[in-house]
């Protein structure tokens, strides 16, 4: 996907730009609410609009602000992308954003921006930002002396340096004049103006086409974003060329659906909530296991597609977290990871993920059946994960990463096929369904297929195999397995039929499992 997206023409301007879409919902993923995400591009080309930037330029910014016409005429000119978000910025929120030459999110390892490179990607597009949230307004410019880079002002006053009118053909989607006159909105809003021409911060100029291009890449990925993103529910893009167009139809739109939307919910706020605990403990804790059922909904240009996953969360307790050759755990370290299992397309190839899907390249194709989310360390690209190599073998982060692959990723993967062994148990899931997230260790190669061949032996007393004849999931060792019958049609109709009336256990399993039970034969008795 992502391979053929690089050459299909994306130069490293549409890189930059989907690294802008990517990090901005990695940065309101940490948002308070977090429910909804929606960006839109659109085009204030209204001579009106210019006319009244240009009437209400005379107005200036107390403070030693500078005038609207000289210093924030480029905010609202032009084409943008805006991006909305229902939560609302926290102090903490407020004081991480301005800080702009470091992450205050590096100390927080539940967080998706940890790497602190995030939001400093948006400038690769624009050389202004605005931001809305609650009761403030912040505009940024990198190129100003760092101790008037970040102006706050409260939104009740936004009306004294910049008209209500001109707000609202701008954000006039998500905020209404109540709103503006009462100083309280309840979202957040984005607001990145695009680069019209080249400036001190960078020459690169940015256009609509760009932000197409960006829109149709983000879109063959954009279904599997909302996976393992522990609080957003829903992302839609849109392009807007003007306000009167209220029913424009949005490009995309992908969201979780279930009929269990708010117990769900429920489930994941309190997974957080014990994430949050967990940092805070100095104490050794119980591991923290978060599993339901979902619905990822995508619209792509009027075209539906659903697809059902069963996402797992699993954080490994804080004694099986420790580094064998490590005193003491790096706090910027987690030992989290997740597994995603396609319901019914289970012939998606497996894919890496970091919170959010790594380039589907060789290098990050597990060829496992499931998705895997790994808290890892990426290389500097933070397209890939670091794994051992001549250049890293003593690298910390490189033992980091092979010990959430070797340790605790096998625990997390059993523990998805334990849930569903026990949701067909109970009659609620095909037994198909269940072996379908189990490995095929001949599809595998590396440090996946040592995964695959861990799992197997972790399963060798689990009742995974199901028999027809007494209608109920059995250990390996306990069923009989007619794919190893040998004969001519005729004789293996009469084997069958006489081992059924014996009453014996048989287990008829698909060639996959077949196969990867015959080769470990050895390995797991």
């Amino acid at each position: 996907m992502q391979t053929g997206r690089a050459s299909g023409g994306f130069n490293k301007t549409d890189i930059n730009i989907l690294n802008v879409i990517r990090n901005t919902h990695n940065v309101l993923e940490q948002l308070l609410n977090k429910n909804k995400i929606c960006l839109f591009t659109q085009e204030n080309k209204s001579r009106v609009f210019k006319q009244d930037i240009i009437r209400y330029g005379e107005f200036g910014f107390h403070s030693g602000y500078k005038t609207i016409l000289h210093h924030y005429l480029s905010y609202y000119l032009g084409a943008g992308i805006c991006v909305y978000n229902d939560g609302i910025f926290s102090d903490a929120d407020w004081q991480g954003v301005r800080r702009l030459s470091e992450s205050v999110k590096r100390s927080d390892p539940t967080t998706v921006g940890r790497f602190g490179l995030g939001f400093k990607s948006v400038f690769h597009i624009t050389d202004y930002v605005t931001i809305l949230s609650g009761e403030k307004v912040l505009f940024m410019n990198p190129c100003e002396p760092e101790s008037r880079m970040c102006r706050i002002i409260q939104l009740s006053k936004l009306h004294q340096h910049l008209p209500k009118d001109v707000c609202l053909q701008v954000w006039g989607k998500f905020i209404n004049q109540n709103q503006l006159e009462q100083g309280n909105f309840s979202g957040t809003i984005f607001w990145f103006p695009l680069r019209a021409s080249p400036s001190k911060l960078s020459g690169t100029v940015y256009t609509h086409k760009h932000v197409q291009n960006l829109f149709d890449s983000f879109a063959t990925e954009g279904s599997m974003s909302l996976i393992f993103l522990r609080s957003l529910e829903k992302i839609s893009l849109q392009m807007i060329t003007s306000h009167k167009e209220k029913s424009q139809v949005p490009y995309l739109v992908v969201e979780m659906q279930s009929s269990s939307m708010l117990d769900i919910r429920r489930k994941r706020q309190e997974f957080c909530s014990q994430l949050d605990s967990y940092i805070r403990s100095e104490s050794p804790c119980d591991k923290v296991i978060c599993c339901y059922n979902i619905t990822i909904r995508t619209l792509l240009n009027g075209a539906e597609s659903k697809q059902q996953y069963t996402i797992l969360h699993y954080l490994s307790s804080k004694v099986q977290s420790l580094l064998t050759n490590s005193d003491q755990q790096d706090n910027s370290q987690l030992p989290l990871v997740g597994i995603a299992a396609p319901l019914d397309n289970q012939n998606k190839t497996g894919q890496l993920f970091c919170f959010l899907p790594l380039p589907l390249d060789q290098e990050n194709n597990t060829a496992l059946p499931v998705f895997i989310n790994g808290y890892f360390v990426l290389n500097q690209n933070r397209r890939h994960v670091l794994w051992k190599s001549a250049d890293t073998m003593n690298d910390k982060d490189v033992e980091w990463n092979e010990y959430l692959t070797e340790q605790v990723l096998p625990h997390a993967y059993l523990e998805l096929i334990e849930q569903m062994r026990s949701e067909v148990a109970k009659g609620n899931v095909n037994v198909s369904v269940l072996y379908g997230v189990i490995p095929n260790v001949y599809n595998t190669n590396g440090r996946w297929q040592k995964l695959a061949k861990n799992i197997w032996k972790g399963l060798k007393t689990s009742p995974i195999i199901y028999s027809h004849v007494k209608k109920e999931l059995l250990q390996i060792s306990q069923v009989t397995v007619t794919n190893s019958l040998s004969v001519n049609e005729e004789v293996h109709k009469s084997v069958i039929k006489t081992l059924t009336d014996l009453n014996t256990p048989l287990a008829a399993l698909p060639d996959r499992i077949w196969t990867s039970l015959h080769y470990l034969v050895g390995f797991i008795f």
